[in-house]
């Protein structure tokens, strides 16, 4: 709209077309005489101005009425025009405000994920440390589907556990695990249905101390379904996090053997792993339960394996 004016007020004073509307001015001496003009004009007589678009013929009077006041409230005899509309300028004002959210939505595609690491970011996660237990938690899954028999969704849940184990250090360090529960199901985790909350919820839940058990309210109440899969996401869980009880990602990835009495991790390491392997090995039960097998470690230091 201010385009448009800048144009006719361009043909008044120089008979010639504007070369351009970036860094076009307009005086406020030559908006309130284009104002006059089109107040005393009739629609046909607005027609004939010069350089006036047909489609602002109704719009062009108030437009340029608005424009004479804003410059009269600033204080500026003149303004310098842009070729950007008002639809522009909300668009970058938008980018500006959410550029934060616009850069994770690019580093992050996926609004599940995306939403799990946005919440273990507001709760000051350890994020190296969950990022690599998710690692490890999903390579324990991957390489154990023929005994759980779970697909791509339940390889999910257990990320997004993973990932979010320990938010509840937010809160106090004692029962982390509980208050990751509390913080998991009171957040607002856009595209998991209220199921799939309190799955991911209860993994994350047990991935210390107190194995599932029935008399916990979260996971008595889930369905029958669900309960198998909270014990079979929560027991890789519990060992992948072990594997990363100092914090220093030691174990850098595992393999799985089986026999079919034992179930052998081989860890690939890069330095002392005794406090990763007694740590795991102190949360096997759950792990032993579920998949019937009695749980060893071997550790592989990487030069060796290279």
């Amino acid at each position: 709209m201010a385009g448009n004016l800048a144009e006719v007020i361009h043909l008044r004073r120089t008979n010639r077309p504007l070369p351009q509307i970036n860094l076009a001015t307009v005086s406020l001496k030559d908006v309130k005489e284009i104002e006059q003009v089109l107040r005393q004009s009739t629609i046909k007589a607005r027609l004939a101005i010069p350089g006036l678009d047909p489609k602002r013929v109704d719009t062009l009077l108030p437009a340029t009425i608005v424009l004479r006041r804003l410059m009269e409230l600033s204080g500026r005899d003149e303004l310098i025009l842009c070729d950007k509309a008002i639809r522009e300028g909300i668009i970058y004002d938008f980018i500006q405000r959410h550029r934060e959210r616009l850069k994770a939505e690019a580093e992050i595609p996926d609004l599940r994920r995306r939403n799990v690491i946005a919440l273990a970011r507001r709760c000051q996660a350890p994020e190296t440390h969950s990022l690599h237990v998710a690692s490890l938690a999903l390579r324990l899954f991957d390489q154990t589907t023929r005994l759980h028999r779970l697909g791509p969704t339940e390889r999910n849940w257990l990320e997004y556990a993973a990932i979010l184990h320990d938010v509840g250090y937010l809160i106090n360090e004692r029962q982390h695990h509980k208050h990751a529960y509390y913080l998991i199901t009171n957040s607002d985790l856009g595209g998991l249905s209220g199921e799939e909350i309190q799955v991911v919820a209860n993994v994350a839940r047990y991935h210390r101390r107190a194995i599932p058990l029935l008399k916990h309210e979260g996971f008595g109440n889930l369905s029958p379904k669900h309960k198998r899969i909270v014990r079979i996401l929560s027991a890789l869980l519990r060992i992948a996090d072990g594997l990363d009880r100092t914090h220093f990602s030691v174990v850098r990835t595992l393999d799985v053997k089986y026999t079919p009495v034992t179930l052998t991790i081989h860890l690939h390491v890069t330095g002392d792993a005794e406090l990763e392997t007694w740590a795991a090995a102190g949360r096997a039960d759950l792990f032993e339960r579920v998949f019937r097998r009695h749980l060893k470690f071997s550790v592989i230091a990487q030069d060796d394996a290279e």
